[in-house]
């Protein structure tokens, strides 16, 4: 069973942790600044290299097109008819 004295020292675990955990947000950029070096490492940049024509592509030559082809093709059109169940009528209206 959960006294009273136990109680109370939950409270205050509880109380010291909500208070340390902003507490800890607070000072970790501090810690962070003094012991990182703020100084930027040396770049080192590759040169550019000099074209004398930049917009002169590699030739290609296209292919010949492929002449016009055919091929069977079988339609089949379905018109749908919905014979209503009341008066055994399709939708177009003939009688079964």
């Amino acid at each position: 069973m959960v006294t009273f004295e136990l109680m109370i020292n939950m409270k205050k675990v509880l109380i010291v942790a909500a208070g340390l955990i902003p507490l800890a947000f607070i000072l970790y950029p501090v810690f962070f600044v003094t012991t990182a070096s703020c100084v930027p490492p040396e770049a080192h940049y590759a040169s550019i290299p000099e074209y004398g024509n930049l917009y002169s592509f590699p030739r290609f030559n296209i292919p010949e097109a492929k002449g016009p082809g055919s091929v069977n093709l079988t339609t089949v059109i379905i018109v749908p008819e919905y014979k209503d169940t009341a008066t055994q009528e399709y939708a177009g209206g003939a009688r079964v």
